[in-house]
């Protein structure tokens, strides 16, 4: 299963009995890291027949979009952030390309109306600089995680004002 299913399965049992006003995902890392193979993703019909979840959770485009059709069921209230993954050289040899998860994370964002965060081009992390915001290609420093948070805030103010 990629990644991104497993860590969502927690948001969308509920044992906590929350009800967010705003949901951000960060997820994909591990799936770009373990290369996870990025499928296709032409609609909600791909995922689910109105009833159940019919996408193949082995891809990662299918797995992602459940898990937003799943979340946006579950807190229908709630304003939900994608992030999209960060430029840095994140795959195995011979793996897909980190821009090719970020443009799936784009599309899932456009298709089910929820607000993209664009890491990938509005930070300051590349490959030249991604030693100093990465501890291992995968998991955020410091510096990291302000890079992340400084671009959601920005975010969040244009459509907050």
């Amino acid at each position: 299963k990629a990644a991104c299913m497993d860590r969502a399965t927690l948001l969308h049992n509920n044992n906590l009995k929350i009800n967010p006003d705003i949901i951000v995902f960060a997820i994909g890392a591990n799936d770009a890291l373990g290369s996870y193979e990025i499928g296709t993703h032409n609609g909600l019909s791909d995922v689910y027949d109105g009833q159940n979840y019919i996408g193949d959770t082995k891809l990662f485009a299918q797995a992602y979009a459940m898990m937003l059709h799943k979340t946006k069921t579950q807190y229908p209230d709630a304003d939900i952030y994608l992030f999209s993954m960060l430029n840095w050289p994140l795959k195995k040899e011979g793996g897909t390309p980190i821009v090719n998860y970020t443009n799936v994370v784009k599309q899932i964002a456009d298709e089910f109306g929820v607000t993209y965060v664009d890491l990938f081009n509005e930070t300051d992390i590349s490959p030249e600089t991604a030693e100093k915001y990465f501890y291992d290609k995968v998991h955020p420093t410091p510096a990291g995680f302000t890079q992340m948070s400084d671009c959601l805030i920005k975010v969040l103010k244009e459509k907050y004002k």
